[in-house]
């Protein structure tokens, strides 16, 4: 996996301005099960009955789902079923979904294909 680099290890001061700007200095590496990925991920909730996009955040690849779980709650959606990953399931989680009146359907890891 790549290491944690300055922009300027990325982009060094003896490129040019040109080959500067097709560089992204803000994406970020991540290893997930032994491979290697670049740049952003999307955190995304919807709005089941009217199919339309409530909330999303943009982070960097490096940047794990659980953190921006919470925050992606939109307190007037119209449904109350949380659907999420199976990164998402933590007892914690789920007892703060109920507390909030939400029915979880949280994934469950699937320990038969590892």
């Amino acid at each position: 996996m790549k290491t944690r680099r300055s922009k300027k290890e990325i982009a060094p001061e003896t490129w040019s301005e040109a080959k500067k700007r097709q560089k992204d200095t803000n994406a970020r590496w991540v290893q997930k099960k032994g491979k290697n990925y670049y740049g952003y991920k999307n955190h995304v909730e919807a709005d089941v009955k009217y199919k339309i996009i409530r909330n999303y955040k943009v982070t960097d690849a490096s940047v794990h789902d659980g953190n921006v779980f919470e925050e992606r709650l939109y307190e007037n959606n119209t449904s109350k079923d949380v659907y999420a990953d199976s990164t998402y399931r933590s007892g914690e989680k789920e007892a703060s979904l109920k507390k909030g009146r939400l029915r979880t359907h949280l994934q469950r890891k699937d320990t038969m294909y590892r």
